[in-house]
């Protein structure tokens, strides 16, 4: 019964003054993209009638802040689609990809496995294309 009472001071108390307490929030972002397999080697994740290239399953997005720290990871769904959440806005990241098929490689207009984007990105894409599959 003390306790109960000592609350009900300390509430009458409270209701008694008043005060202002701001406290800071921080906005959360996130990174996403596609990885693809590019078979056509422009960069562009085409899908239309004449080309139709595909998203890598299961490669690995980390995204690392100013000091190396590593601050998110997720793997790409089964179309190739990422999301890296519960990052800060305003922040830049250093985003990394990795893959388990050795013999796919970033294309030249695709982006490269490591790629920069702010707290706040979409459309950090990864192009992946066999080069043993073109020639000159």
């Amino acid at each position: 019964m003390i306790k109960t009472k000592r609350l009900v001071a300390c509430v009458n108390a409270a209701l008694a003054c008043t005060a202002i307490l701001f406290i800071p929030q921080t906005a959360y972002a996130d990174i996403s993209g596609m990885v693809f397999r590019d078979f056509n080697a422009n960069g562009i994740l085409n899908t239309d009638a004449n080309m139709q290239d595909v998203g890598v399953a299961n490669a690995t997005i980390k995204a690392f802040d100013a000091a190396g720290v590593e601050k998110a990871t997720t793997q790409t769904t089964t179309d190739g689609s990422y999301n890296l959440i519960g990052l800060t806005a305003g922040t830049k990241y250093r985003v990394e990809f990795s893959w388990a098929e050795t013999w796919l490689k970033p294309g030249v207009a695709g982006g490269t496995s490591v790629q920069f984007a702010d707290g706040i990105a979409t459309g950090i894409n990864l192009a992946l294309n066999a080069p043993d599959e073109y020639s000159s």
